[in-house]
């Protein structure tokens, strides 16, 4: 992407899978958990499946409320949770400038200063002690 993108939000479309809605345009996810790039780089780069065209709005719908998904993130972004405890921890570094965490919790999106957005695809089926 060439913008930083100022807001994130996952969208289920059905039969056309998860997307990815940035201000900066769309980005679909593969519906099975593969790897969604096309394999020239060890990076994950998506850039070719953007399309600017169909960008999130500047004023996007209230997001829905996140209590009681098993993934997400801590309010300070400093943790990827899992049942609302911290599990990952995240350094500076890497903690989110905007986020967004898929509507099933199985998908975390991390929009990062420099422009570059993470998408990190969680096993729903894991148990911690």
């Amino acid at each position: 992407m060439d913008r930083t993108p100022d807001g994130l939000r996952f969208e289920d479309s059905g039969d056309s899978g998860l997307w990815l809605r940035t201000s900066a345009g769309s980005i679909k996810l593969a519906g099975d958990g593969s790897s969604s790039h096309d394999g020239r780089s060890g990076t994950g780069d998506a850039s070719h499946m953007v399309k600017a065209d169909d960008q999130l709005t500047s004023n996007p719908q209230p997001p829905f409320s996140k209590t009681g998904l098993r993934w997400g993130l801590s309010s300070d972004g400093s943790w990827i949770t899992w049942r609302g405890q911290g599990t990952i921890w995240l350094p500076p570094d890497f903690r989110p400038g905007v986020s967004d965490v898929s509507r099933g919790g199985s998908a975390i999106a991390i929009g990062r200063p420099t422009g570059r957005v993470v998408v990190l695809r969680m096993s729903m089926d894991v148990s911690f002690p």
